[in-house]
């Protein structure tokens, strides 16, 4: 199986930022978990959607409102939107469960 994603390439690094998430649960002021782009988060950020990627990329949303597809980024100017083509192999029962956790958070936050 086969999924294309988008990412962004810190141009200098030579790396795909990851991303951070903070929760905030039970403050009234801002959503419950914060996104932060960086380079030494858990996971990649990867989303399907190359438009959001686009806006990601000169964009940095404030922190009390930074959610999966508008995350906060210190990176701006500093980053190209890339493609990523992820192979799932069944065999790989860890990068299976990866990749489901990943689409879950992000459906959990879009909603």
């Amino acid at each position: 199986m086969q999924e294309i994603l988008y990412g962004l390439w810190h141009i200098k690094r030579k790396e795909l930022l990851t991303v951070t998430a903070s929760s905030n649960e039970g403050s009234d002021c801002c959503v419950d978990t914060t996104y932060d782009l960086d380079t030494s988060g858990e996971m990649y950020w990867l989303v399907k959607d190359r438009t959001v990627a686009e806006k990601a990329s000169v964009h940095s949303e404030a922190w009390y409102n930074a959610h999966y597809y508008k995350p906060m980024n210190s990176y701006i100017g500093e980053t190209k939107v890339v493609k990523v083509v992820v192979c799932v192999d069944e065999v790989g029962n860890e990068i299976n469960k990866q990749i489901a956790e990943t689409k879950q958070k992000q459906r959990n936050d879009y909603d």
